[in-house]
C-alpha cells in the first residue's frame, strides 16, 4: 500500500549525511526485494518511493537527536552551575590540554623518525579500549544491588531482549558487545547492559523536565512580579512577558508535556531497534 504523498525535501535535509549514517549503509547492501525495519517501518528495497522515504526517517530521526541531545547539554549545564562549576572554564581547559598532548605526540614522532627506528605504543591501561563513564567519587553497584533497582519486565519487554530469548544455544548476538547464548553470565550482562542504558534515558528524562520546570516557574516569578509593579504604579503592564503570565496560570504545562513527549518518543525508537 503506497504511503501519503511526499512534497519537497526540508531544508535541513542532508543527503550526503544521510548515506554516511548505519541505517543506509545496511539499506545499501540490501538486494532489490530484500526489506528492513526502520523506526517501526518496514521499506522494501526498489519497491516505488521507500528509498526516498526511509532517507527522510533517518534524517527525522538525527534531527530528534539532535534536539535531545541539545536539551541534555542544557541541563547538565544547569546542573554544573547549580554546583558552582564554569563550564566554559572547563571546556577551555580541556582543549589546551588537548593541544598540549598532540602537540607532545607530534614532537615524539619526530624524534623517531630521527632516530630512525619506531617504538613499540605503549599499552592502554584499559585494554577495552574504552572510557569509564562513572563519575568520580562514585562507587559501583554490586550485582545484588543492580538486580534490586532493575526494571526486570521493562527489560524483558524490549525487543532487544527478545530477539536475544528467540536464539539457540551457541547463538552469538551483538549489544554493544557480542554475547553467546548459552554461556554462564551472558544472560545476566546483556540484561545489565540494557538496564544502563533504560536508566540512563529515565534519568535524564527526570532531569530535563526537572530544569523546564523551574524555568517554567521562574518566567512565571517574573511575570508575577512585572504584574504587581505594573499594578502598584497604575500603569499599563506593556512590558509584560505575556507568554510568562500564561506559564503562571497553566504551569507551562504545554512546554513541559512537549519536551517529555519528545524523549518518550526517542526512548521508544531506541528500544524498538
Amino acid at each position: 500500500m503506497p504511503g501519503p504523498k511526499m512534497g519537497p525535501r526540508p531544508d535541513d535535509f542532508n543527503e550526503e549525511l544521510i548515506r554516511q549514517a548505519p541505517a543506509y549503509k545496511k539499506w545499501e547492501a540490501l538486494t532489490p526485494g530484500g526489506s528492513m525495519k526502520y523506526a517501526c517501518r518496514n521499506f522494501v528495497k526498489g519497491c516505488g518511493d521507500d528509498e526516498e522515504r526511509l532517507m527522510r526517517r533517518i534524517m527525522i530521526a538525527r534531527r530528534n537527536n539532535v534536539k535531545d541531545h541539545n536539551v541534555i547539554k542544557q541541563m547538565r549545564a544547569a546542573e554544573a552551575d547549580s554546583r558552582g562549576v564554569d563550564v566554559e572554564e572547563m571546556k577551555k581547559r580541556k582543549k589546551t590540554k588537548r593541544d598540549n598532548k598532540n602537540n607532545s605526540q607530534e614532537e615524539e614522532q619526530e624524534g623517531e623518525n630521527q632516530i630512525g627506528e619506531k617504538l613499540p605504543p605503549i599499552p592502554p591501561s584499559n585494554p577495552s579500549g574504552t572510557k569509564p563513564r562513572r563519575l568520580v567519587g562514585t562507587l559501583l553497584l554490586t550485582d545484588q544491588e543492580t538486580l534490586d533497582e532493575m526494571d526486570v519486565p521493562a527489560i524483558e519487554a524490549t525487543p532487544t531482549y527478545k530477539k536475544w530469548m528467540s536464539l539457540s544455544d551457541g547463538g552469538t548476538f551483538t549489544y554493544n558487545q557480542t554475547y553467546v547464548k548459552g554461556r554462564m553470565d551472558q544472560d545476566w550482562l546483556l540484561r545489565k547492559n540494557i538496564w544502563r542504558r533504560m536508566r540512563y534515558r529515565r534519568e535524564n528524562k527526570q532531569k530535563v523536565e526537572a530544569m523546564l520546570r523551574k524555568k517554567s516557574y521562574e518566567a512565571a516569578a517574573a511575570a508575577a512580579a512585572a504584574v504587581a509593579v505594573a499594578d502598584s504604579l497604575d500603569a499599563p503592564p506593556d512590558n509584560i512577558d505575556v507568554a510568562a503570565l500564561a506559564a503562571l496560570d497553566a504551569g507551562d504545562e504545554l512546554a513541559l508535556n512537549n519536551a517529555a513527549a519528545q524523549l518518550d518518543a526517542t526512548i521508544q525508537d531506541e528500544e524498538a531497534k
